[in-house]
């Protein structure tokens, strides 16, 4: 589909971006290639690389031939549509595969353009891109997590949806007991007991950085990682070693894996990635049955570091009301969706109008769950 059309590309030019200049790895040129390349996405996957190209601006996006791997799901819409007769895939996604968290960029620049071409704002590159999506017979564009920039052009535009993430925010404190000093007093208890429960399990936490970032670390780290989704979804993940070779390789020195040790044997593994004022962790796996060490190793380790390195905020990955007793707290945050049938978009406006009301009441229901102090939310 892709070759009807030259706007749309398989690969990114990864001189538009070199890796000291991305603020966050995750959206970078390499990360996308690395997906491609090591065959994670493709026709075969369902996910089609298609990344537009309008002017100075390079946009990531996907032909999409089901809904897997998005994390804000349309599931039920399709097979409504469906059903009706009407054919919901493909889809054109812009979106991290695999990965729910908002883009740290609104799109890519080129380095250089021909000499012959003006720069173009977002709103223009919005709207030459659902033109050209409207003549391809696409049912469907689909924004999700788009960064704020982005999102100010498409609100106007398209049906504006909810989901909710949860975040760890650093209100300046000096180290980790300072942030207990600001829950109340059973969380700051039960933190402290979960946290001495891994000690007395005989478990340490290493951090591997930059230099100890090799590839037997990574193949280390892959069970672990497989481990997970064969416990949640019965196949070894969307993610391959080839792809984590490439990509993490590329940014070791924002990367960092943390290893669980017991008895000099790892027993649980977890990755974080660096941006320029947050911590992303992802892909936890253990061998170890206890949720003690999930928490220590996602959340207090992470917290800690990120008081340390004076990171603004760490973000753990979407769904779980487990993080917020431990200080995450939720956030809704928008996707955009545009139906070229204007029949079908009203009656999807009403069901993510409904979802939106659904979700406040339950984000109202998680933000009286936060186990912080008055007076630490107050910032007395």
């Amino acid at each position: 589909m892709q070759s009807e059309h030259p706007n749309f590309t398989p690969l990114l030019d990864t001189e538009t971006l070199e890796p000291s200049d991305v603020v966050c790895p995750f959206y970078s040129p390499q990360f996308f290639n690395a997906l491609h390349l090591a065959g994670c996405t493709g026709v075969e996957q369902g996910w089609q690389a298609a990344h537009f190209n309008y002017q100075q601006w390079i946009l990531p996006g996907y032909f999409k031939q089901h809904s897997y791997g998005e994390y804000i799901f349309d599931w039920s819409i399709a097979q409504a549509v469906e059903q009706a007769g009407v054919n919901y895939y493909p889809k054109w996604v812009c979106q991290l595969p695999f990965t729910p968290i908002s883009m740290s960029q609104p799109a890519f620049l080129r380095k250089q353009m021909p000499a012959q071409q003006q720069p173009t704002s977002l709103a223009e590159l919005v709207a030459e891109l659902l033109e050209q999506l409207a003549k391809r017979n696409v049912l469907t564009a689909q924004f999700l997590y788009p960064h704020a920039s982005l999102a100010k052009q498409l609100a106007p535009l398209m049906l504006t949806r909810h989901s909710i993430q949860f975040y760890w925010q650093n209100q300046n404190y000096r180290d980790f007991k300072d942030y207990l000093d600001g829950l109340n007093q059973k969380r700051a208890k039960d933190v402290r007991r979960e946290r001495r429960k891994v000690s007395e399990m005989g478990i340490e936490c290493r951090w591997l950085n930059a230099e100890e970032l090799t590839a037997d670390a990574i193949k280390r780290f892959m069970p672990f990682y497989q481990r997970t989704y064969l416990k949640r979804s019965g196949h070894a993940g969307y993610l391959n070693q080839d792809f984590f070779l490439k990509w993490l390789l590329t940014f070791r020195d924002r990367v960092h894996l943390v290893e669980a040790l017991k008895s000099g044997e790892t027993v649980a593994c977890a990755l974080f990635i660096e941006s320029n004022d947050e911590l992303y962790g992802r892909y936890y796996g253990s061998y170890c049955e206890t949720d003690f060490l999930h928490f220590e190793i996602c959340y207090y380790q992470a917290i800690e570091y990120a008081i340390a390195r004076k990171f603004t905020r760490v973000n753990p990955g979407v769904q779980g009301e487990h993080k917020v007793r431990r200080g995450f707290a939720p956030e809704l945050t928008p996707s955009y969706y545009r139906y070229f049938n204007s029949s079908l978009e009203r009656s999807i406006a009403a069901a993510f109008q409904q979802e939106t009301r659904e979700l406040r009441q339950y984000l109202n229901y998680l933000n009286q769950r936060l186990p912080f102090k008055a007076s630490a939310l107050s910032g007395d």
